[in-house]
C-alpha cells in the first residue's frame, strides 16, 4: 500500500461504515475498475460525438482530491458515491470520530465542519480543459435542501453546471438559484490582477419562482417542487467574431414524471464584461474553451445523468486559451 492510499484508507473506513458500502470498492485499488476511454478531443468531430459520459453502473467512492483520466474529479463535497445505478452526495451528518468532521473542524460553520457536502463541486478530467462548443446535461433530484442561518448559504445558492472551466477563479457558471432565478455569469481574474481580485460579470438573468422569502427556511430547493427531478441542459458556442455565447435551459418533472415547467435564458461574452460590483475592472477576452463541471450548494441530492457531448464544430483551441 502507498502512502496515498494509506492517507485515504480512514475515509474509506468511515464511507464503509456510514454508507454500507461493500469494502471491495473502497479499499486498494477501488475495484471493480473503471472501463478505460480516450477523452481527448480532436481536431473536429461530429455534433454529437460523446465527450464524457459519467459511468452509473460501476459501483465505486469518488473521494475528494481524488484525481482521474476517466472519472469526475471531486474538488469539494467529502465523497460522491456511485451505486444502483445513481450517484449521490453524502447524505446526512457526520459524526464527532468521522474523518470528514475532523478535516473541517477549524470552520466556525457548525453546519460545514459536520455536512462537508453543504459545498459540491466536481469537474470533468484534467484532459478536458482542451473542450471547446459543447453540451451538457445533469439530471438531478435534490433529496434535502440543507437549511442554515449561515452567512455562506445565500439566495444566490444552488444548482450550478461549470463550462469552460479552468480553475474556480476563471470559468463560465449556469445555474438555478435558491431563491428562484436562472443565470448565467462570468467569473474571472482581471489582467494584472490576482485571485483574490477575482470578479463576477453577469451575462443573464430571469426570475421565474418566487422563492425569495422561503429558501432559508424551506425543506425543498424550491418551494413548489417538492420531490421534483431537474434536467439542465447547458451549451458553449465559440463564435465566428470571437465571442463565447451560453444557453441554459431548465425542465423541471414531478415525481409522477410530468413535466411541470420549462424555461431558457442566454448570455454573450464579446469581450467586453465588466465586473458587476461597479468596480470597472473588465473580464478580459472571452475563455475559448475548458472544463465541465457542477457545483450545489447546501443541497443533497442523486444524480441520474452526467454527459458531455460535441457542438459543432468542435475544435481544440489548445489546452490555454490563447493570448
Amino acid at each position: 500500500m502507498n502512502k496515498n492510499e494509506m492517507n485515504l484508507l480512514p475515509r474509506r473506513q468511515f464511507l464503509q461504515k456510514s454508507l454500507q458500502i461493500p469494502a471491495a470498492y473502497l479499499l486498494g485499488l477501488r475495484l471493480p475498475a473503471l472501463p478505460q476511454r480516450d477523452l481527448k478531443p480532436q481536431a473536429e468531430v461530429p455534433e454529437g460525438t460523446q465527450l464524457f459520459t459519467l459511468d452509473l453502473e460501476t459501483p465505486r467512492i469518488i473521494i475528494e482530491g481524488d484525481g482521474s483520466e476517466t472519472d469526475l474529479e471531486l474538488t469539494s463535497g467529502g465523497a460522491f458515491i456511485i451505486e444502483n445505478g445513481v450517484a449521490k452526495t453524502l447524505q446526512g451528518s457526520t459524526k464527532l470520530d468521522d474523518p470528514w468532521y475532523f478535516a473541517n473542524k477549524d470552520d466556525e460553520d457548525l453546519v460545514k465542519r459536520e455536512m462537508p457536502q453543504i459545498v459540491f463541486r466536481a469537474v470533468t478530467p484534467e484532459i478536458s480543459e482542451a473542450w471547446a462548443n459543447y453540451n451538457m446535461e445533469m439530471v438531478i433530484t435534490p433529496t434535502k435542501h440543507v437549511t442554515s442561518d449561515s452567512p455562506e448559504v445565500d439566495g444566490t445558492d444552488g444548482i450550478d453546471l461549470f463550462l469552460n472551466y479552468h480553475d474556480q477563479y476563471n470559468l463560465y457558471v449556469a445555474y438555478l438559484t435558491k431563491d428562484g432565478r436562472m443565470m448565467i455569469k462570468r467569473k474571472s481574474v482581471p489582467e494584472g490582477k490576482t485571485e483574490d481580485d477575482a470578479i463576477y460579470s453577469l451575462m443573464a438573468e430571469k426570475q421565474v419562482f418566487d422563492n425569495a422569502r422561503t429558501y432559508k427556511t424551506n425543506d425543498n430547493f424550491i418551494t413548489p417542487f417538492a420531490g421534483a427531478t431537474f434536467d439542465f441542459n447547458a451549451s458553449v458556442q465559440n463564435l465566428e467574431n470571437g465571442s463565447v455565447e451560453i444557453i441554459l435551459q431548465v425542465d423541471i418533472y414531478d415525481p409522477e414524471g410530468t413535466l411541470t415547467f420549462t424555461d431558457r435564458i442566454a448570455g454573450l461574452d464579446d469581450g467586453s464584461l465588466a465586473d458587476e460590483d461597479g468596480s470597472g475592472l473588465l473580464a478580459g477576452k472571452p475563455n475559448s474553451n475548458g472544463r465541465a463541471g457542477i457545483r450545489l450548494d447546501s443541497i443533497e441530492a442523486i444524480i441520474e445523468k452526467f454527459e458531455v457531448t460535441a457542438r459543432n464544430p468542435f475544435h481544440n483551441p489548445g489546452i490555454k486559451v490563447q493570448d
